[in-house]
């Protein structure tokens, strides 16, 4: 359920004691959390920032949704659309493997705490993280040396020869205009 629509805190001690009102107890079906979770960062999705989904849970699904690639496929859908998730996997016995896999495919980041005494210094970092953003939808371009071969990428993809072809001519053009601005000779 939703405790409080995503958008500006109006009161910060109302939403504390919403938070406050948190207690385990059910089941445990993050399929659908996480869902309810992307929902409201559509609702609230700015092109310019940072839109992130912050799933907290053990992991261990007993309802709903358990494929592990249904959970892969939605966090990378939303990545694709600019909405990260970042999961923070909380206490002892927990799916480390489906939490780690929602972040990556969520091209968020992972976290682990032993208890809800952690919790607190693990969202300060994660949402310290997002009012410092300086760069987004950077893109990278690595050339390996020889006898150097990929073995996999990442939150990202291996672009195809086309697809690089086509990434190398716009750098190309760009670096043109830049070396024009600024009267560099090639």
């Amino acid at each position: 359920s939703v405790l409080s629509p995503a958008g500006p805190a109006k009161s910060k001690d109302a939403l504390k004691q919403k938070v406050k009102t948190l207690s385990p107890g059910g089941s445990t079906n993050i399929y659908d959390g996480l869902r309810k979770g992307y929902e409201q960062a559509k609702a609230t999705f700015t092109k310019d920032g940072v839109n992130q989904v912050i799933l907290l849970s053990d992991g261990m699904v007993t309802a709903g949704v358990e494929d592990p690639n249904a959970f892969n496929e939605m966090a990378s859908k939303m990545a694709d659309g600019d909405i990260q998730t970042t999961a923070i996997g909380m206490g002892m016995d927990f799916d480390d493997a489906l939490m780690t896999q929602i972040a990556q495919s969520g091209r968020g980041n992972y976290h682990f705490i032993k208890d809800a005494s952690e919790a607190q210094g693990i969202f300060a970092k994660e949402l310290g993280q997002l009012t410092r953003v300086v760069a987004k939808a950077v893109k990278l371009r690595i050339v390996l040396s020889d006898g150097v071969d990929l073995v996999r990428v990442l939150g990202s993809s291996e672009l195809s020869g086309k697809e690089a072809a086509a990434a190398k001519q716009t750098e190309d053009n760009i670096d043109s205009k830049v070396y024009e601005e600024l009267g560099i000779q090639k």
